[in-house]
């Protein structure tokens, strides 16, 4: 499709480097060459002349791995030699004569200083922004943004984000204290929503370094992508079910009892416990809600069955499709993070509402093109 649209196959493989290159992660959360040429030197890339071999090479040699070959305060040394490899090949591919080669070779490091304690890292509200804008507005293209025909606004607050990331580091840090095999293994993620109208206020996909590898740039957003067992948080949900069935309020009686379950046509029943092992007999459903009771939230299923607990929640705008087996209430079926956090929000706010990170799109013109 490239080679018709474009005439050629060297200009389609042409445009598919360009459209990299524009987009490209290039450390210290910079996407793309041309933004990388101004945060590290200061510098349009389109004012590089040949006497700038140094700098290109630089820049070619950040693209397969930023975390090591991005200049930093922690080793010059090895972004020296990467950028001094790729000189080698631009002479040896006949970009750069011997001369040429040497004078680039010879200067040292000088990139521009920057106080990375205030850079800001959001690679999943980035994420979630393009998969968004791609889903949603389909008459503009990605292209329009990575050439600078529009800018995207995120409705993201950068001081909720720093909490955020601080949180979620503080978090697992405090974990990983308790549980020392566990540590640098362990990943979480983060979202905040807006009650009124789901706007997303700050979103973290994981940890800022997982297994030695800096999370500044992620392929992997844990809030939208991964699917994990909500376990009791999914009970709010039981009763807000049985609220809707009817014959329930705060004050009803409820057995917190021992109750089982089928658990497969050859095996025996599951019996349910509570986290304490006890049981308390008939309670109010305020006291089972707020002591998170299994028997009682199995016993509530029992009584207005499984599929209500379902449309509830997908009133809630949880969309993952989940289990009609019993143990559902329990938070055995998988969701994802925003989907979780949507319906506390809803719940919350008694507002439906589809969550969403793109405040407005405005054309370099200042046109705008799209607002929430």
């Amino acid at each position: 499709e490239m080679r018709e649209r474009f005439g050629s196959k060297r200009r389609a493989k042409e445009e598919i480097l360009a459209r990299y290159a524009s987009f490209v992660y290039m450390g210290n959360g910079q996407y793309g060459f041309a933004r990388a040429a101004q945060y590290y030197f200061g510098r349009r890339l389109t004012t590089f002349t040949a006497d700038d071999a140094d700098k290109a090479a630089l820049l070619a040699g950040i693209a397969k791995s930023p975390r090591d070959y991005a200049p930093s305060a922690k080793d010059t040394g090895i972004v020296i030699r990467r950028r001094n490899q790729t000189l080698t090949l631009m002479r040896a591919n006949g970009f750069l004569s011997l001369e040429a080669t040497a004078r680039a070779k010879g200067r040292a490091l000088q990139v521009v200083a920057h106080d990375t304690r205030q850079a800001l890292q959001a690679p999943a509200v980035v994420e979630h922004v393009l998969e968004e804008f791609k889903a949603r507005y389909a008459d503009l293209s990605v292209e329009d943004l990575l050439q600078g025909r529009i800018q995207v606004h995120a409705t993201a607050d950068a001081r909720v984000q720093r909490i955020v990331n601080e949180a979620l580091e503080h978090g697992l840090g405090r974990y990983e204290q308790r549980h020392p095999k566990a540590r640098g293994m362990t990943q979480g993620s983060v979202v905040v929503l807006q009650n009124r109208d789901g706007r997303i206020l700050a979103e973290t996909g994981g940890r800022q370094v997982f297994n030695g590898r800096s999370a500044s740039y992620s392929d992997y957003n844990r809030v939208t992508q991964s699917l994990r067992q909500p376990g009791s948080a999914m009970k709010p949900m039981v009763y807000l079910a049985a609220f809707r069935h009817g014959g329930f309020t705060l004050e009803t009686l409820v057995p917190d009892e021992p109750i089982s379950v089928p658990d497969g046509e050859t095996r025996p029943p599951k019996w349910i416990s509570n986290y304490d092992g006890r049981f308390k007999g008939l309670i109010p459903i305020r006291q089972a809600l707020a002591e998170s009771r299994n028997a009682v939230a199995m016993w509530i299923t029992e009584q207005i069955g499984i599929d209500s607990v379902l449309r509830t929640s997908r009133s809630l705008g949880v969309q993952t499709p989940l289990e009609r087996y019993p143990t559902t209430a329990l938070g055995a079926s998988e969701m994802n993070l925003l989907e979780l956090a949507n319906a506390y929000r809803a719940m919350a706010s008694g507002i439906v509402a589809e969550p969403y990170v793109i405040r407005a799109i405005v054309r370099d013109s200042g046109e705008v093109v799209a607002a929430t």
